[in-house]
């Protein structure tokens, strides 16, 4: 069947979609700063391990160039990175843990205790695409700079160029996982793993997981899983007052990492208001971990949201099948399906007659009306949604393909549902979203439509995006990670940094409590955070961090380049596929910021090659998070500097976490942070042309970690002017002068010679832009609309008919 490009509306603000998995909880009347989140069944943690320590150093390994850090205790998540490395098999791989774990001494033998279970290459991004962006991009960054400075020199150009070079590279990149599990006497232990990881192209290679040299078994197995379900079953409708619940007759016997020891477990699915991971005692049949595998709807009454009146509409082109029986349906085989469930009062997926033009036209008279703030309305459309919702699932889908992601396949959505649920949730292949009622409620409690709301589709297929992605490598996300990086997809796909406003815009203050509006903001900083009004550790609550640090870096990247935001988001997509591996989800400060951590470190490789990896690094640490505990981070307030200004640019440092864990807990007595720190300036990479340095300083507070500012004297900055280049590095250490940090090997040499620091200065002129790109910045803005090549038949921003068939 041929596939046909159909104009449909749809609004400014931003892509969507829709997933398995739902972002609200109910609301605690209780709460005056604002809503919280919860489930119908409560979430059951495992206790802190106790294990041995382990005295290990790189020096011991077998690789040169090593960075990151290996375990301190038995079973604690590590990660290295193996400079100007390339494995390119499993065979390979598996030679390389063996390697690894003879030179640590371990018992752990391959193919007895060490498993091969994953040898996948990850979907590449369209090079076409990447290239058509790149072009566009750099453009439009020279475009924006020479109408701050005047003309261009040509190393700016150049500069500009580079990362446009940059990115078509990283495209490029082949991520290959390798992954081999743990067994102890032929039975899996959960959630361990040893993994390497190829990068192909910037010759970098990623050992990480975690393993256990010693496993002590505490428990028998007396209990098959039809002893052991009812069990674990009576005990948790009991706890939870709940008599619905639903078994699962599959389930897998693993050995639990528990407390000192280990128990023998069955790991299942069991069903309440949504699926639960449930592992069973196989002893007892006692219920040892309880975790959430969704995020559970809003139950406040929902309301039509309106489209965003500041934004207006806009048309977007999207592909359905051919007309059937001279009629058009928002339905795409293989890719798209609706359903409405008629909860406003309408009814049906809407159709558009064949006009001949080879065009299913969706933007006109009734379709198009936006009469749907309530539907008690005097011409209340219901038919706008449809629209709304698909266009952009199909728009965010395939952006994400064309950046790399695995293959979504067929999205199902069903919406419009009533009955109070104002979200969407699991699970695949069918997707669930949004509500409409005849309220008229003004109240802070009350939800308008989400479906007609770009950033709260876009949240829930983020949710999408999330799962598949970090599936590739069997990575677990805990529901903060996951929770923060849909809010993220939504900020950098809607291009606002405000999540919810318009479903939420009875309550219009951004609120830190996990419910909306939620906002990426300085007050996101880890874990200071939590101690805001109305703010915890909960999934929503705490995945601001996240979101934030995203949110920031991509701020920084956009200022460097229009490709800013292709390339952050190109990259996190790549990065997920080898993150979570070993990563313990146990709901406490520790575990959310150790999955934080864990990204991070997935990240960061990808850019071990671009002057960009100065704007992730200091985007992360305004959220208070670091490759190591005492670090050294720069960030220069403009990547492109005017010569003509007196003033010279502004840096802002950091040097490490401002807080540590005790039982789990962060705490900031005793913050580990260096306390001095130099900067270094000079018109050259090699650091001999007019070096300038800040000798050591000791203005470092604690804050978003160990943080300081530096501005480079003005008699400096009228020497260092005249050049075309300004390079910058940090070093810090501690006030006895050792644990020594640069810039350049950031998390203390978790990566080596990284690019350091550069602006370009120009300026014929007389404007100075001292700020990085605002979440509304016209400079960046445009990067963020993904068009995509015309076989992909997104995103042409038109009102006329499309006449091509793709």
């Amino acid at each position: 069947m041929k596939k046909v490009s159909r104009p449909g509306i749809f609004m400014l603000t931003g892509l969507l979609a829709i997933f398995p998995l739902v972002a609200f909880g109910q609301p605690n009347p209780n709460d005056t700063t604002g809503r919280s989140v919860s489930y119908r069944i409560k979430s059951i943690y495992l206790p802190p391990e106790k294990r041995p320590a382990v005295a290990y150093n790189k020096q011991q390994l077998p690789f040169r160039n090593v960075g990151g850090r290996l375990p301190a205790f038995d079973g604690e998540h590590f990660s290295l990175i193996l400079t100007r490395q390339r494995v390119s098999s499993a065979e390979a791989a598996k030679k390389m843990i063996a390697a690894f774990l003879e030179a640590l001494k371990s018992p752990l033998e391959i193919d007895r205790d060490i498993k091969m279970a994953i040898d996948k290459t990850t979907a590449s991004p369209n090079q076409r695409y990447i290239d058509e962006q790149s072009r566009l991009a750099e453009q439009s960054t020279e475009k924006r700079i020479s109408g701050q400075y005047g003309p261009l020199s040509p190393a700016t150009r150049q500069y500009i160029s580079d990362f446009s070079s940059g990115l078509k590279a990283q495209a490029k990149y082949q991520v290959t996982t390798y992954r081999f599990d743990e067994f102890s006497d032929g039975t899996l232990i959960d959630n361990t793993a040893l993994v390497v990881v190829n990068r192909s192209g910037n010759d970098l290679v990623s050992l990480q997981g975690r393993f256990y040299n010693k496993v002590n078994i505490t428990n028998k197995r007396a209990l098959a899983l039809k002893e052991a379900l009812p069990r674990a079953m009576q005990y948790i409708m009991r706890e939870n007052n709940y008599k619905g619940l639903k078994g699962n007759d599959t389930a897998s016997l693993v050995l639990l990492p528990y407390a000192d020891g280990f128990k023998y477990a069955w790991k299942t699915i069991v069903t309440a208001d949504g699926p639960y991971r449930v592992w069973i005692d196989a002893e007892n049949g006692s219920v040892l971990q309880l975790l959430p595998d969704f995020y559970f709807a809003d139950n406040a009454n929902g309301l039509v949201f309106n489209p965003n009146p500041n934004a207006g509409t806009k048309v977007l082109t999207f592909a359905v099948d051919p007309a059937s029986n001279g009629k058009y349906t928002l339905h795409l085989a293989g890719v798209l399906s609706l359903t409405n469930n008629g909860g406003d009062g309408t009814s049906g997926i809407i159709t558009v007659n064949d006009d001949g033009s080879g065009t299913a036209n969706f933007d006109v008279s009734p379709i198009n009306g936006t009469t749907v703030e309530r539907t008690g309305l005097s011409g209340y459309n219901g038919s706008f949604q449809q629209v709304n919702i698909y266009a952009w699932i199909y728009t965010e889908r395939q952006y994400y393909m064309a950046l790399g992601s695995q293959d979504f396949g067929q999205v199902n959505v069903t919406f419009n549902q009533g009955g109070g649920v104002n979200n969407s949730f699991c699970c695949p292949p069918s997707y669930y979203t949004c509500t409409a009622t005849t309220s008229n409620s003004t109240s802070c409690n009350d939800l308008f439509n989400a479906g007609n709301d770009a950033t709260v589709v876009s949240h829930e297929f983020g949710h999408n995006l999330n799962g598949l992605q970090y599936n590739v490598s069997g990575g677990q996300m805990t529901g903060a990670l996951n929770e923060g990086m849909a809010d993220f997809w939504a900020y950098t796909n809607c291009n606002t940094d405000v999540f919810g406003a318009w479903w939420a815009h009875n309550c219009p203050t951004p609120v830190q409590s996990g419910f909306v509006p939620r906002q990426a903001e300085a007050l996101d900083i880890f874990p200071s955070h939590k101690n805001l009004s109305g703010a915890s550790d909960e999934a929503h609550s705490a995945g601001q961090i996240i979101s934030w640090a995203n949110w920031s870096a991509r701020q920084g990247m956009n200022d460097a380049t229009d490709l800013g935001t292709l390339s952050i988001n190109l990259n996190i997509i790549r990065a997920m596929t080898t993150a979570g591996i070993g990563v313990v989800d146990n709901g406490n400060d520790a575990s959310i910021h150790n999955s934080y951590l864990d990204l991070l470190q997935q990240i960061a490789p990808l850019f071990s090659t671009s002057r960009l990896i100065h704007k992730l690094l200091a985007g992360y640490a305004r959220a208070g998070i670091f490759l190591s505990s005492k670090d050294a981070v720069i960030d220069i307030n403009h990547s492109y500097l005017d010569r003509n200004n007196a003033t010279g640019p502004t840096f802002s440092l950091w040097t490490g976490e401002d807080y540590t864990f005790s039982g789990g807990n962060a705490t900031t007595s005793a913050p580990p942070y260096n306390t001095q720190y130099m900067v270094e300036v000079a018109n050259d990479p090699a650091f001999t042309s007019h070096l300038t340095s800040s000798g050591w300083l000791t203005n470092v507070t604690a804050g978003d970690g160990g943080h300081a500012t530096w501005i480079l004297p003005s008699g400096a900055w009228n020497t260092l002017k005249a050049g075309n280049d300004l390079y910058y590095r940090v070093t810090t250490r501690d006030a006895n002068g050792n644990n020594i940090r640069q810039s350049w090997n950031p998390g203390n040499g978790f990566l080596i010679n990284v690019p350091v620091g550069r602006a370009a200065i120009n300026g014929t002129g007389t404007k100075d832009c001292g700020c990085t790109a605002s979440a509304q910045g016209t400079g960046s803005a445009a990067a963020l609309l993904p068009f995509l090549p015309v076989a992909y038949l997104v995103i042409k921003r038109r009102k006329k008919k499309n006449n091509n068939k793709a």
